[in-house]
């Protein structure tokens, strides 16, 4: 198994090697990340090309295209990619966010929306020039969540 997902990642690797996250942009051009700084492009028909760039292990998390722009999520940033290279993407949230490392879980781009979904610093959207937070009800915050008090059915 080990050799087999060494052989698709086009990369040999220390350790588990994993995809953490797959964009389908269309049935020709499937994005994936993972684990190394792994970064494959390409389909079920033709295969996967490894685009990922030499001295790049960190672990990638989610990637999507927003803006006709792709973005992936790293371990603590956010991360512009453009087809070589990854670079931070700009405007970084408010920083006094990041006085504290981030630690992206995911980004999703709905229309000209981007979404980005933090284990420490919550949701934020971005539209291209600004972070906006999105407010999570403290209920929803809570381990033992039960559901929205009945008020709110309303």
């Amino acid at each position: 198994m080990a050799d087999r997902c060494q052989a698709a990642f086009g990369k040999i690797l220390s350790g588990a090697c994993y995809a953490s996250d797959i964009f389908i942009e269309s049935a020709e051009k499937i994005w994936a990340v993972g684990g190394n700084g792994v970064i494959l492009c390409g389909n079920a028909e033709h295969g996967f090309q490894d685009v990922s760039f030499k001295g790049n292990n960190e672990k990638l998390h989610s990637i999507t295209n927003f803006k006709d722009r792709m973005v992936i999520a790293s371990d603590y940033a956010l991360h512009w990619f453009d087809g070589h290279l990854l670079s931070p993407l700009k405007p970084i949230l408010d920083p006094s966010i990041n006085r504290n490392i981030p630690n992206p879980l995911k980004v999703q781009a709905v229309d000209n929306v981007l979404y980005y979904f933090d284990s420490k610093h919550g949701v934020h959207t971005y539209d291209g020039d600004r972070w906006t937070e999105i407010e999570i009800p403290p209920e929803l915050l809570e381990r033992d969540f039960k559901g929205l008090p009945s008020s709110l059915d309303d």
